[in-house]
């Protein structure tokens, strides 16, 4: 490897993920990932790379260390009796320094000349802090206003930004890139700014993600809770500078997990009030929506009749009772040239003209709906629709056919 190329692949390490960090480690060495920081293991990797073009220690050098490592000279930042706490990743990281200046880290000695390493490099970057990055994420649903020089945008980066600021004691940093949507509802994952926000979180370039109020995020519970999953998977962070919502404390976690848990209660509750109201209304003969039958159109909460359909519908409902088989009657329908209706939906999806086959026949003949009734799951109610083939009719030759006994079972009144 030339010089050159040893330049570049330092510059490289820079940038790298976590999870790059790990497979370039494997890639270069061919040995087991040690369980260390990301910045330790940058620093490790930056040696083994230098140690290739350039030879590592002479045997006298190492040697030199390795003494000077067994002296474990006591430094003026690293005191004895020194207890530092520090909550990083969900666990609890203890690190502890010794009469003798041994370092441990959660009760395991770890090597000092190592720890100088390590210190050294944080002293460096910031102060004997990790560097964490911030995203500031900034939405506004209407336009209105945003063509202002300082508009709510950036009214929410900069609270953000003082908040960020004020944690610059835990080595908190804002990205340069801005994150802001303007005139989009948070209604809806779909914008632009966020799915950007979403890209650089799997590529490993955020810790944080800091809003100004929650709903800034998203209005929907549900959204939200996909959303946090995601970061959790990426291993990133969620702050709102307004609500005191920090999931990078226990205490955060825990708020969010209960705001969770009430999202799900939330999201059972309204299906349990959509299906009661979907049964009330049903008792009261309304149509509650989806595709029509073939013969009706909607008509507000109602049904209202087409005039063309329901003559098709008369005449199927009639040859089955003359022919009392329902392959006979798809044969006959092929024979006379008769197809299915072309019929589009509200959304403008057009569909059917196709023939008649036993498939859509079945389930027309046992429609209830024919017959002016609304069925809903094992019931049937008087609909407020007229019916196309008269009930009175259906139930008195409901014995020409098995079909017929689905007019009569389970009615309600």
């Amino acid at each position: 490897m030339a010089s050159g190329d040893l330049d570049a692949e330092l510059d490289a390490l820079a940038v790298m993920s976590s999870a790059q960090l790990r497979e370039h480690w494997s890639a270069v060495t061919g040995r087991p990932v040690p369980q260390v920081s990301p910045k330790l293991l940058r620093l490790a990797l930056a040696w083994e790379l230098q140690a290739r073009v350039r030879g590592g220690l002479s045997r006298r050098t190492s040697q030199k260390l390795a003494q000077l490592a067994g002296a474990k000279t006591v430094t003026r930042d690293v005191r004895p009796g020194m207890r530092l706490v520090r909550e990083w990743g969900g666990r609890l990281h203890v690190v502890t320094v010794s009469e003798d200046g041994v370092i441990c880290w959660n009760e395991r000695e770890r090597h000092p000349l190592v720890e100088s390493c390590l210190l050294g490099a944080e002293e460096q970057e910031g102060g004997g802090m990790n560097r964490v990055r911030c995203a500031i994420y900034t939405r506004k649903s209407s336009e209105e206003g945003l063509e202002q020089d300082f508009n709510s945008l950036d009214a929410q980066r900069e609270a953000c930004a003082a908040y960020v600021l004020s944690q610059a004691s835990e080595g908190w940093q804002q990205l340069a890139d801005h994150y802001d949507d303007g005139g989009i509802s948070g209604g809806t994952l779909e914008r632009p700014a966020l799915q950007r926000l979403l890209a650089d979180i799997e590529a490993g370039r955020i810790d944080i993600v800091v809003v100004y109020k929650v709903d800034r995020l998203s209005r929907s519970l549900f959204d939200f809770a996909r959303l946090v999953e995601v970061f959790e998977k990426a291993g990133v962070s969620f702050v709102s500078v307004t609500q005191s919502f920090n999931t990078t404390t226990s205490m955060g976690r825990l708020t969010l997990n209960m705001l969770l848990s009430f999202a799900q209660f939330e999201r059972e509750v309204t299906a349990e009030r959509i299906r009661d109201k979907i049964a009330a209304s049903t008792a009261k003969g309304m149509w509650m929506g989806g595709v029509p039958p073939l013969g009706y159109r909607p008509h507000g909460r109602s049904l209202a009749i087409v005039d063309e359909h329901a003559a098709l519908v008369r005449d199927i409902f009639a040859r089955y009772f003359a022919l009392g088989n329902v392959r006979r009657v798809a044969n006959a329908l092929a024979a006379d040239g008769v197809r299915r209706p072309l019929r589009t939906t509200s959304g403008g999806r057009s569909y059917g003209g196709g023939p008649f086959t036993r498939g859509p026949l079945y389930p027309m003949l046992r429609n209830a709906t024919y017959a002016g009734r609304i069925p809903h799951r094992d019931k049937c109610y008087p609909g407020n629709h007229p019916p196309i083939i008269d009930p009175g009719w259906c139930q008195s030759n409901a014995k020409l056919s098995p079909l017929g006994g689905v007019w009569s079972l389970n009615v309600a009144a």
